[in-house]
């Protein structure tokens, strides 16, 4: 179990933590309106190929749709993550997100990812403007679609 793992490599460097595995249930409440303190919020990112327009749902500034009400969110972590929106070009894009990352990840561990899992969508061909899965696995805009060659 990943969990495991992670405790078994934080004892390593002296630190003892507990496992807590819980329900989605357990999840939203702690990480939406009531918040959590003292604990490593391990997850998974799961979303498209954008991890810029992801990121922020989970690490976005307080007052936007965003979970983990109560984790930090230092300014130089906020800055990062508009650098990785605003981007003009991929370079730039791959660049600003890469190092948003290693801010929440490795800076501040603020979080440990386990993985990004990635969406695929297969459709027939003659399908246009299905705009499904096109940033975080949850847009469907299915009045804009249309069928034809």
């Amino acid at each position: 179990m990943e969990l495991t793992a992670i405790q078994g490599l934080l004892s390593k460097v002296g630190i003892t933590a507990e496992v807590f595995p819980m329900s989605a249930t357990q999840f939203n409440d702690i990480s939406g309106t009531k918040g959590w303190t003292n604990g490593l919020n391990v997850m998974d990112l799961r979303g498209g190929p954008d991890s810029a327009l992801l990121i922020p749902r989970y690490f976005g500034p307080k007052g936007k749709p965003a979970w983990l009400t109560s984790t930090m969110r230092p300014e130089e972590e906020l800055k990062a993550m508009n650098d990785a929106i605003t981007a003009r070009t991929q370079e730039a894009k791959k660049a600003a997100t890469f190092n948003l990352q290693a801010i929440i990840f490795d800076q501040y561990a603020i979080s440990t990812s386990l993985y990004h899992q990635t969406l695929t969508l297969v459709q027939y061909p003659d399908i246009h403007d299905l705009r499904m899965y096109i940033a975080d696995g949850s847009v469907w805009t299915p009045e804009n679609t249309w069928i034809g060659n």
